[in-house]
C-alpha cells in the first residue's frame, strides 16, 4: 500500500514538474533584452514599483540609454550624451520621441557640476506634436558622501521649468536627486512636480544596482511599493518628459 502511495505521489509530482517547470523557467530567464548592437551595463530597482536599465549602443557612441519599467511593463525611455544632456526621450509602449534641439543655448554639463558643485541649464526640444517647448533648470550638489546600496553617490537639490513657446511656464520640477560620479548620470529620488496648476509629490529613490552577473540583473519586474498605496504620496503625471535624464 505504501509503495502505490508513493509511486502515485511520484507519478503526481513528475506531472506538475513536468507542467509548471518550463513556466517557472520561461518567467526566470524573461530579461531586459537591448536593442541589437547594445549592451546593457546596469539595473537599478528603485522605489515607486520602478525598475530601470542601463545600456550603450555601438553606433551611438558615447550616448547612453535608460529605459523603466513598472509592474504594467515599459513606460519611458532616453538618451543622453556624455554630459548627461537630454537627446531624446519618449513614453512607452510606442510614443513618438521628444528631441533636444542642438546646440543648445546652455547646455548641461557633467563635468561642470562634478568640479563646482552647481550646473544650469537652458535648452529646447520638439514635442511628437510638432510644438517646441523650452527647459531651463539647475542641479547642485549637496552632499557628496552618500552610499545606497554599496553605490557612491553625490545627492543634489534641483529646479526645472518647462515653458511653452510663448513663455508661460508649462510645468515645473524640484526636489532631490542622486549623481554618480563613476556613471555620470542623475538617479531619481524625491520630488514634487506641478503641472497645470496640478501638484503632486514622488519618492523614486533608489534601492538596489544590479551588475551582469548579479542576481536580478535585467529583472524586468519590479520589487518595491508594487502594490502599495503610499499614503503620503501621489502618482506623478508627466505629460513632458521625466525629470531623470
Amino acid at each position: 500500500m505504501r509503495k502505490s502511495v508513493q509511486r502515485m505521489v511520484t507519478a503526481g509530482l513528475s506531472a506538475l514538474l513536468s507542467c509548471c517547470l518550463p513556466v517557472a523557467l520561461a518567467a526566470q530567464s524573461a530579461v531586459f533584452a537591448p536593442p541589437e548592437g547594445c549592451t546593457a551595463y546596469l539595473t537599478v530597482q528603485h522605489r515607486d514599483c520602478r525598475v530601470e536599465h542601463h545600456y550603450t549602443c555601438a553606433a551611438a557612441g558615447t550616448d547612453r540609454f535608460r529605459e523603466v519599467f513598472t509592474d504594467e511593463g515599459p513606460v519611458y525611455q532616453s538618451r543622453i550624451d556624455a554630459q548627461a544632456q537630454w537627446i531624446t526621450s519618449r513614453q512607452l509602449p510606442g510614443g513618438a520621441p521628444t528631441v533636444t534641439l542642438l546646440p543648445a543655448k546652455d547646455p548641461a554639463s557633467m563635468d561642470t557640476l562634478l568640479e563646482t558643485g552647481i550646473d544650469s541649464m537652458d535648452f529646447e526640444q520638439r514635442t511628437p506634436d510638432g510644438s517646441v517647448q523650452r527647459v531651463t533648470g539647475e542641479d547642485r550638489i549637496v552632499d557628496r558622501n552618500v552610499v545606497i546600496d554599496g553605490e557612491p553617490l553625490y545627492r543634489t537639490v534641483f529646479e526645472v521649468n518647462f515653458l511653452n513657446a510663448d513663455g508661460s511656464v508649462m510645468g515645473t520640477y524640484t526636489g532631490s536627486e542622486y549623481v554618480s560620479p563613476v556613471h555620470r548620470r542623475f538617479f531619481a529620488g524625491r520630488g514634487k512636480a506641478v503641472f497645470d496648476g496640478v501638484e503632486s509629490s514622488f519618492d523614486r529613490t533608489p534601492k538596489e544596482f544590479i551588475y551582469p552577473g548579479e542576481p536580478g540583473f535585467g529583472a524586468l519586474e519590479p520589487i518595491y511599493d508594487c502594490g502599495v498605496m503610499m499614503s503620503a504620496l501621489e502618482p506623478v503625471a508627466e505629460p513632458v518628459a521625466e525629470r531623470v535624464r
